[in-house]
């Protein structure tokens, strides 16, 4: 069939439109999973052997002066500000050689949320392509990978304090059936879990109010590499077991004590971490320090459980995706091959 001069151009357009748009696509490597798997260790070597640099992808570790109980253990030299915005802070700390960014950008106080998270990690990103260097985003917050390698766009919708206000008070029940005059499918589409919390359904109803008056829009794609690292239960129950013991002895309660004299109560959304909870259940007397340990433990697992149901869902094993035991005893020999198999 012979095509018409008109047809030849509009062909050759739309080719070199795709051509753009793939070389526009930047690369990053995803290094995911559960807690206590020694992610940013791994990350720290491959980052060394690839020429890159870290973005954290962790909604504890943005907090300053939240150090112990969010686990900002790797050694590190003075933290370095690049800028600062309103109450957000884009700096670095430098480990082996390579920055790690994106910790410590917010006070306790701040209520952060993955849309700032994802503007800030995309500006990070970019500059570390532009220098010429692989930015790893590193970490197991979902939802924080999830807006930077998914097509769903519901991260820039802002925080409605209106809606918050009107609804704080609702039963589960009554949020639920808000949701439901919003967006019926979406109320479908949440596990039993997220069903039954009032902050994931208000945040649900606040993204379907948002979208009923705007557009929302593509956002530019990662080409991306993940190599998630998982542990059985009995390893991540003996690892989470020496991980809170080591933060106890670092001197988790007293950091907790030294928060409250600089005036953050428990009631910030900051100190819903595991840990930080339980060790509050210890300083009011509810419960012993064996108790407010055993309870952090029970915690700590249960939510590294879930980060692994979600990332099973959201990320699962495919040519891009690497799934290995943290345990592994060439576990960087076959991160590094995957690496190399998918530049």
């Amino acid at each position: 069939m012979q095509l018409c001069s008109c047809h030849k151009i509009l062909l050759e357009q739309c080719f070199v439109t795709v051509v753009q748009y793939q070389v526009m696509k930047k690369k990053i490597v995803v290094i995911g999973g559960q807690t206590a798997t020694g992610k940013t260790a791994l990350a720290v070597k491959l980052a060394r052997e690839f020429n890159g640099e870290i973005v954290s992808a962790d909604s504890r570790q943005v907090y300053i002066a939240m150090d112990i109980g969010t686990g900002k253990d790797i050694s590190r030299s003075k933290y370095q500000v690049l800028s600062v915005k309103k109450n957000l802070q884009i700096g670095f700390y430098e480990t082996e050689g390579v920055k790690v960014w994106l910790y410590d950008v917010v006070k306790p106080d701040y209520q952060f949320n993955v849309g700032e998270y994802e503007s800030l990690a995309r500006e990070v990103i970019e500059d570390i392509s532009k220098r010429g260097k692989i930015p790893f985003v590193v970490g197991g917050t979902g939802l924080y990978l999830r807006s930077l390698i998914n097509t769903l766009n519901d991260t820039v919708v802002p925080p409605n304090q209106t809606l918050r206000q009107e609804m704080k008070d609702f039963s589960v029940v009554k949020l639920q059936n808000k949701l439901k005059e919003f967006d019926k499918e979406k109320l479908e589409s949440l596990n039993n879990s997220d069903k039954n919390n009032p902050r994931r359904l208000t945040r649900a109803i606040e993204i379907a109010s948002w979208k009923k008056n705007h557009q929302v829009q593509q956002k530019e794609m990662y080409d991306y590499t993940a190599i998630i690292l998982e542990n059985n239960e009995k390893q991540i129950k003996e690892k989470i077991a020496n991980r809170v013991k080591k933060r106890m002895a670092e001197g988790m309660t007293e950091e907790v004590k030294s928060l409250l004299k600089k005036g953050y109560d428990f009631n910030l959304p900051s100190f819903s971490a595991t840990g930080y909870q339980e060790i509050k259940d210890f300083l009011i007397g509810k419960v012993t320090k064996e108790e407010a340990i055993e309870e952090w433990l029970k915690a700590e697992v249960n939510y590294a459980k879930r980060q692994n149901v979600w990332l099973k869902k959201f990320l699962p094993l495919s040519e891009k995706v690497l799934w290995l035991e943290a345990q592994d005893k060439d576990l960087y020999k076959k991160s590094k091959k995957h690496l190399l198999k998918n530049p």
